[in-house]
C-alpha cells in the first residue's frame, strides 16, 4: 500500500535573492503527525521552494539536493565588500520603530556578516546535531579571505562561549575558533542591544536568520504584520532567511 502524499503548506512568493524557510507547527498538522516539529531546510526539495510550496520529507532523509540557500547572502556581502564605498548601508535598520526600511550608514569599521544561530522560538542546543549543507563552510572561508569578519549571535549567556565554539568547531563553520561571538552579557541583556553595540565599531553588512526577528526585535512586538509590509524590501538586501543551522531541540508547545 503506498503511503500517503506528505502534506503540503502555501508559502508567499520568494523574494528576490532570498531563501524562504517555512515552519510547521503541530497545530498545522493532523494530531499525532509525524512530522510535527519546526522543519529546516533538509526537510523541503528545491523543487518545492521554487513552486512557493513546502514538501515535508522524514526527518533525516531530506537533502538540499544540490540547492545552495546561502549564495545570495554571501554574493551579496561580497559585493558590498569589493564595492569598497566610503559610506555604506548597513543592515542595521536607523529607525525601527519608523517601520520603514532605511538602513544605518557604515563609516568605518570592520565588515562583518552575523549570522542567528538561535532556532525560531528558542535557543541554539550545542549538543544538536548540525543540519547545514557544506556550502556553507566554503562560502564562510571565502570571506573570512577577503577580510570580512564573520559573527555569531545567540540569546545564550556568555558563560556558554565554549560549548558554542565547539558546536561551531564540531559543524565545521569556524574551525579556527577565530570568528566573533555575540552572546548576553547579563540576564536583561537582549540581541537587539547585542546587535546595536556590534554596528557602533563594525560595518554589519548582512544579517542572517531563520526568523524575522533575528533582524530586528521589532517583529516580535508588532500587532498588525502588514505594517511590516515596507520592511520586505530589505528581503535579500541585507537581511537574508537561511535555514536553521543546527536541529531544533524539539517541536514548540
Amino acid at each position: 500500500m503506498a503511503e500517503p502524499a506528505p502534506p503540503t503548506a502555501e508559502l508567499p512568493a520568494p523574494s528576490t535573492g532570498a531563501a524562504r524557510i517555512a515552519r510547521l507547527d503541530r497545530e498545522t498538522l493532523p494530531p499525532g503527525d509525524r512530522y510535527a516539529q519546526p522543519l529546516t531546510l533538509a526537510d523541503v526539495s528545491p523543487e518545492a521552494l521554487a513552486a512557493g510550496v513546502v514538501q515535508v520529507a522524514p526527518r533525516g532523509t531530506g537533502s538540499f539536493g544540490g540547492y545552495d540557500p546561502f549564495t545570495p547572502l554571501f554574493d551579496y556581502a561580497d559585493l558590498a565588500y569589493v564595492e569598497n564605498e566610503a559610506v555604506r548601508p548597513s543592515a542595521i535598520l536607523r529607525d525601527p520603530a519608523s517601520l520603514k526600511p532605511d538602513r544605518a550608514e557604515c563609516e568605518g569599521g570592520e565588515p562583518l556578516v552575523l549570522i542567528d544561530l538561535d532556532p525560531d522560538g528558542g535557543l541554539l542546543d550545542p549538543a544538536a546535531p548540525a543540519v547545514a549543507a557544506p556550502a556553507l563552510a566554503r562560502h564562510l572561508e571565502r570571506l573570512r579571505a577577503r577580510r570580512v569578519t564573520i559573527a555569531w549571535i545567540s540569546g545564550h549567556s556568555a558563560a556558554l562561549a565554549g560549548e558554542i565554539r565547539s558546536a561551531l568547531k564540531d559543524a565545521d563553520l569556524d574551525g579556527a575558533g577565530e570568528d566573533r561571538l555575540i552572546l548576553m552579557r547579563y540576564p536583561e541583556d537582549r540581541k537587539q542591544t547585542r546587535r546595536r553595540d556590534l554596528a557602533a565599531s563594525a560595518c554589519v553588512l548582512a544579517i542572517a536568520g531563520d526568523a524575522r526577528s533575528d533582524f530586528d526585535e521589532l517583529f516580535e512586538y508588532v500587532v498588525n504584520p502588514a505594517s511590516t509590509a515596507m520592511l520586505e524590501s530589505l528581503m535579500g538586501r541585507g537581511w537574508f532567511l537561511i535555514p536553521t543551522l543546527f536541529e531544533p531541540q524539539g517541536p514548540r508547545s
